[in-house]
């Protein structure tokens, strides 16, 4: 069978996998939400998304906790062009696989009360409208 046949084999049963785990995780969240909310005032976000972001879209992911990890998004993307420019096509394949490898450690390695915890202006706005009801 072709290479190309089955590396999309693989792709397409771990995004499957991802999804069926994401989706298990929310479903499992969904009845606790409003105590996560009162628990987590500044909102939730979950470490299961920015796994699965991570596996599709690498160091892309570190958009989902930007407030945090803005200079790792930069900084990145700055020596991926770089080595864009002045690099071989094999150095820019191996920089982009390792970035998504720490990127990938970088999630896995925090806790999920950091992403229950972290804080946004949108969730921000939840928390207020729940303290008024």
């Amino acid at each position: 069978m072709n290479k190309l046949y089955i590396g999309i084999t693989i792709i397409v049963v771990i995004f499957i996998l991802v999804f069926l785990h994401w989706l298990w995780v929310h479903r499992k969240f969904k009845k606790r939400k409003q105590e996560l909310l009162k628990e987590y005032p500044n909102g939730v976000k979950w470490k299961s998304s920015a796994i699965a972001l991570n596996l599709f879209f690498g160091f892309f992911s570190w958009l989902y906790t930007y407030r945090k990890d803005k200079w790792k998004f930069w900084l990145t993307l700055l020596l991926l062009i770089i080595i864009g420019i002045y690099g071989s096509e094999q150095s820019l394949r191996e920089a982009g696989y390792i970035t998504w490898i720490i990127s990938l450690v970088d999630h896995i390695r925090r806790p999920k009360e950091f992403y229950w915890s972290y804080y946004t202006p949108k969730t921000a706005r939840m928390t207020q409208k729940l303290d008024e009801a």
